[in-house]
């Protein structure tokens, strides 16, 4: 269901103060059928082995120049890195950039495909700047991918000012205007991490939004939610950390509680040709639907939970916001 722009951007605003979440849509999916919607008993503990939030786990006990693959690693708080999934062998521990300045290093991909997209235009954006404008908010850094599809960037300390979060922004040709989140700040004190939480930028098809949006506008309960982008919503992968690769068997669940959260979520099957309510195919892809502002989600295989890093969830309205969830397949 469409909201009010206004009552969406209140409700937001609301959130960010209070930690209240954006007004409920009664979407009538808010139950305990395994779509991975919020049930009274979800799991909503922050355990330090597996979350990469802001209640951040304990100083890493990496040193500088040992190998790291995030900022928790390592003792400065730092590491040098390029991706996020497949892991990034050359990962390095080093010391941040001084005056809280932020150092963002990331690769743009197909999402479809998995490719790396070089030479094209990216722009890092505040979050609620993005939310309130998609295509019009005003750049922090805009910059352009190398041939291999890698960029880096030292941000000033201003950058420090978004107080929502970074997001990228990608405008493309034949693609949808997609937003992938890259580093928030920490919930109780406002400042960010010194590097990128998250490498991994995705650049959406416009062919796989008409035909997800298609897919939603054919079922009875969620053709409200299509199309995708212009109604909002969130898409993704669950995928092995090690390789990267998708993972099947993922069922999203929320840490919000029944009543804080309305969030559908559904997966494409193996052909693409349609939904499902019961858990990821190979291609680990998902559709959440609703979220809460940063609203995170954890990836179970039956009652185990299996993410390494969570997925992160929001939407703004005339743009698809991405995420992707980190799976374990060593410690299944």
């Amino acid at each position: 269901m469409k909201k009010n722009l206004f009552i969406v951007l209140l409700g937001c605003l609301l959130f960010i103060l209070t930690a209240a979440g954006c007004e409920d849509v009664d979407s009538g999916e808010n139950d305990d059928d395994g779509n991975g919607t919020s049930d009274s008993d979800t799991d909503t503990d922050t355990d330090t082995d597996t979350d990469t939030d802001n209640d951040m786990d304990p100083q890493g006990t990496q040193k500088n120049g040992d190998f790291c693959w995030r900022n928790q690693n390592c003792e400065s708080g730092y590491c040098e890195t390029s991706r996020t999934s497949p892991i990034d062998e050359d990962g390095e521990c080093m010391d941040p950039l001084p005056d809280n300045r932020i150092r963002g290093i990331a690769n743009v991909r197909n999402f479809e495909t998995n490719k790396f997209l070089g030479n094209i235009d990216v722009d890092i954006v505040g979050a609620m700047d993005a939310i309130l404008s998609p295509d019009g908010a005003v750049a922090v850094e805009s910059l352009k991918t190398d041939s291999d599809g890698y960029f880096e960037v030292d941000f000033e300390k201003s950058a420090n000012e978004k107080q929502v979060g970074l997001i990228s922004r990608i405008i493309l040709d034949s693609y949808y205007l997609s937003f992938t989140g890259l580093v928030e700040p920490d919930k109780e004190t406002g400042i960010y991490e010194p590097g990128f939480i998250n490498h991994d930028i995705w650049a959406v098809p416009q062919k796989l939004m008409d035909d997800w949006s298609a897919l939603l506008a054919a079922d009875d309960v969620l053709s409200a939610f299509s199309p995708l982008g212009e109604k909002g919503g969130v898409i993704g992968k669950a995928r092995d950390a090690d390789t990267g690769e998708g993972v099947s068997g993922i069922v999203l669940k929320t840490r919000l509680s029944a009543s804080e959260s309305s969030a559908v979520v559904v997966y494409i099957s193996e052909d693409g040709k349609s939904l499902k309510r019961d858990g990821t195919s190979s291609n680990g892809f998902y559709i959440i639907l609703d979220p809460q502002v940063a609203e995170k989600f954890d990836a179970y295989r039956g009652d185990k939970k299996v993410n390494i890093v969570e997925a992160t969830a929001g939407q703004a309205f005339g743009a698809i916001m991405t995420t992707a969830i980190q799976v374990d397949m060593d410690g299944e």
